[in-house]
């Protein structure tokens, strides 16, 4: 079952107070982001990345897929293990900002490329 947070995650993340906390969850990967701090037209915020499968997870890749060019690169994760990025994203500060999706890719057990996207 495949979730999708694009619904207006960064718009979520940009008017909320800091430090709170959104989740998805897909297959394999979930996400958790939290604020760490925001401006107008910014928002810093940690992703967190659990594999959440019953097998480890290698090269670990998460991607903007709207025009953002942020890549965050987790390496492996194993069942269970949690890990963290720091990012940042940017808008311009008269607009209202933008939703932002994730695409999650990795490579399975069996050493096929798998993506879910969030």
């Amino acid at each position: 079952m495949h979730f999708s947070v694009k619904t207006r995650l960064l718009r979520t993340l940009a008017f909320c107070p800091m430090f709170i906390a959104s989740a998805a969850m897909a297959e394999s990967v979930a996400l958790t982001f939290e604020v760490t701090s925001k401006s107008e037209g910014q928002v810093d915020f940690v992703v967190v990345a659990e594999n959440i499968s019953l097998a480890p997870l290698h090269d670990v890749t998460l991607q903007t897929s709207d025009g953002f060019n942020a890549t965050l690169e987790y390496g492996d994760i194993n069942p269970g293990q949690k890990i963290s990025r720091p990012t940042s994203l940017y808008w311009q500060p008269d607009q209202e900002p933008p939703s932002v999706s994730w695409l999650v890719e990795y490579v399975d057990e069996q050493g096929n490329l798998q993506t879910e996207t969030h």
